[in-house]
């Protein structure tokens, strides 16, 4: 029974030993950067422990056409991601996409997006601004990329006095304004983008831009402080009015 014990518990290490020397990334994340470049991540979960080899290709998953990365994104001395050239001239985030991770050349995970125009993720919006136009406070930005303005999907959010957010969908212009802004609280304002429908929409938005803030959350009211006297206009106060209270005993004699 002993010995049957130590033999299970050996089998028992050596199987745990294998699958925690052979942990995989659990998928492949791939993204068209601001229609300049692809970004493919993996180890998303952090338990790869090796250095993997990484392998693309355009249209088709038997492509001829297959490369192996040539600049490799890395965590110390770990790979974790492989940055692969993007043409925007040739429209190639209505191809097919697909990519491979490769232990000793066996698969070991793979991806495809079937077109990869679903995966562009633009920049933030920049240069963001505001300009008080009396009655309405206008938002202003600039978009990073050099995409079409009939290509952009635009979202503003905002919020009063750091409440909960107000989300503002489908911004037809670089613009947006709200009536009647009231200067005694604290507005603050964040924007992003996406690729439109009309040139071929992606499921990404940009991050937030930086917010911008108009206003002010001081309230005035009652229950604020009022401003102390000096002691010495105290002092000053009370001998005045002894002045005048012996100016009038004087006088009140006087008339007797």
């Amino acid at each position: 029974m002993e010995v049957e014990m130590k033999m299970f518990f050996s089998v028992f290490l050596t199987l745990l030993w294998i699958c925690s020397a052979s942990a995989s990334p659990d998928q492949i994340e791939c993204m068209v950067v601001n229609l300049e470049y692809i970004n493919c991540t993996w180890n998303g979960n952090g338990t790869l422990s090796e250095n993997l080899s990484f392998k693309s290709s355009y249209k088709s998953s038997d492509s001829p056409q297959t490369v192996e990365c040539a600049s490799y994104l890395y965590v110390g001395a770990l790979r974790v991601g492989c940055v692969v050239p993007y043409s925007e001239e040739k429209l190639m985030r209505f191809e097919d996409f697909f990519a491979w991770l490769y232990r000793d050349d066996i698969i070991i995970a793979k991806q495809e997006y079937k077109p990869l125009k679903s995966r562009v993720k633009l920049y933030p919006p920049k240069n963001v601004s505001l300009l008080l136009r009396d009655p309405e406070l206008w938002i202003y930005w600039n978009i990073s990329s050099n995409i079409k303005f009939t290509c952009q999907d635009r979202e503003v959010r905002y919020r009063i006095n750091s409440k909960q957010w107000n989300d503002q969908g489908r911004i037809m212009e670089n613009g947006f304004n709200v009536p009647f802004p009231n200067a005694q609280r604290l507005y603050e304002f964040q924007v992003r983008v996406r690729m439109s429908s009309n040139c071929g929409q992606s499921e990404l938005w940009s991050d937030w831009s930086e917010p911008v803030f108009w206003g002010s959350m001081k309230k005035l009211n009652d229950t604020e402080p009022r401003p102390q006297t000096s002691t010495g206009l105290m002092v000053l106060y009370t001998i005045g009015a002894a002045v005048v209270l012996i100016m009038l005993t004087c006088l009140l004699i006087h008339s007797e």
